[in-house]
């Protein structure tokens, strides 16, 4: 799955905050508390959608095998990067 398919998904499932400083962007989120950082805006968004596609990897490796909190993490991923199922 190319990471650009996902974005909008990101956007209506993940509210996210940025914070601009010295160095550039930090683009996050509460819910899975991933974060991407960047010299520009786009560049920070594009290291997050990176972060939660590796996160999303992962965890589906160990699927079966995580801890609550990861699953819940990985639950929420699973509905960016496998739209077709439901989670409820």
């Amino acid at each position: 799955m190319c990471i650009r398919d996902s974005e909008e998904r990101v956007s209506r499932l993940l509210p996210i905050q940025v914070e601009e400083g010295g160095a550039g962007y930090i683009v996050s989120d509460n819910l899975t508390d991933m974060y991407g950082t960047g010299p520009t805006l786009e560049a920070a968004h594009d290291d997050y959608r990176a972060a939660l596609l590796d996160a999303y990897e992962s965890l589906s490796e160990a699927d079966g095998e995580l801890s609550p909190a990861l699953q819940r993490r990985f639950d929420i991923l699973k509905q960016i990067f496998e739209p077709h199922e439901e989670i409820a």
